[in-house]
């Protein structure tokens, strides 16, 4: 019921906001350059029928699509890298630093120079405008990971690997999906401004036309199906729903903890307290849930905190 509130809520916006444009377009401006949503619409299904708004839609998606994916792949790990590493970091942030002020629609005259006119072309530039705002994002998310988590799970015994599969890596996930839904939108606005310039074919390219030719409904059409772009293309869930997922995977990993915990025989792992509270579900629970825990396990980390600390172990960490 929730959830259909919610949605209804949303359709009742997105009407709204036809509504208005209505009300503009055949009250207020009452121009022939403002068309109103109904002569676009029906524009818009002419184009459709004769295959020119399917072909154009379908070759701006695929370029998008291209060199989003390629410009995630490419900026998730150096984000993770220059988050984790200081060394990294200090030899990378000059580049982010000096070349994410560039815009990626000043970079179209470089890129046809390289390029030509062709796919290539229009890659860079997509890859060029998403790169830079997921490294940051990612870094940040690193960044942003409490350091007493990471020495409980050192203290507790956790490896490298283990540090980040379960503890960095769900944390960060939010940053990631932000930074991603950001570069979507300068993917977009990239893509339309460099089919404006060398295309031949894709929304930028329709605009161009209608432009020379008067052709104002061409015009609201390619801008409505940039509008919905969202609604085009399987949209990334926002951070809020993966902060959620991010304690999904944390309560799987407690499970797993106490599961593996039981199958090794460690002392306490798996079992029930007279309190009927589970002993130990492994580092990680105590890592995630960030609380005390009223078992064998809580005497075990301290038992084994106080000799890390006197060894000096605090500066390792």
């Amino acid at each position: 019921m929730r959830r259909l509130r919610e949605y209804g809520s949303y359709a009742i916006g997105f009407a709204s906001l036809f509504l208005l444009w209505h009300v503009a377009a055949v009250y207020l401006v009452q121009s022939a350059l403002f068309p109103p949503p109904g002569s676009v619409i029906a524009r818009a299904v002419a184009l459709f029928r004769d295959g020119t708004l399917v072909a154009n839609v379908a070759i701006s998606l695929q370029r998008i699509l291209t060199g989003f994916v390629c410009g995630s792949l490419l900026g998730i790990p150096i984000g993770l890298a220059m988050g984790s590493f200081a060394p990294i970091r200090r030899i990378l942030d000059p580049y982010t630093e000096f070349l994410r002020f560039i815009p990626a629609v000043a970079m179209i005259t470089v890129a046809v120079i390289w390029f030509g006119i062709g796919e290539t072309s229009k890659l860079f530039l997509i890859i060029y405008a998403t790169v830079f705002v997921v490294v940051l994002n990612t870094a940040a998310g690193v960044a942003s990971i409490a350091r007493n988590k990471i020495r409980a799970a050192q203290a507790l015994g956790a490896t490298r690997f283990q540090i980040f599969c379960h503890v960095a890596l769900p944390a960060t996930v939010p940053y990631i999906l932000t930074g991603m839904r950001l570069a979507m939108t300068n993917s977009f606005v990239t893509i339309v401004a460099a089919e404006l310039v060398a295309a031949n074919n894709g929304l930028g390219k329709m605009l161009w036309d209608a432009r020379l030719y008067m052709l104002v409904d061409d015009i609201f059409v390619a801008l409505l199906v940039l509008g919905c772009r969202e609604h085009m293309i399987c949209p990334l869930p926002r951070a809020s729903e993966m902060s959620a997922f991010a304690g999904r995977r944390a309560t799987a990993i407690v499970n797993q903890g106490g599961d593996d915990g039981a199958r090794r025989g460690r002392p306490g792992a798996g079992h029930e307290d007279p309190r009927g509270h589970h002993a130990s579900v492994g580092w990680s629970h105590h890592l995630v849930a960030g609380g005390r825990y009223p078992g064998p396990r809580s005497a075990q980390c301290a038992a084994l905190a106080r000799p890390l600390r006197s060894r000096g172990a605090r500066r390792a960490l």
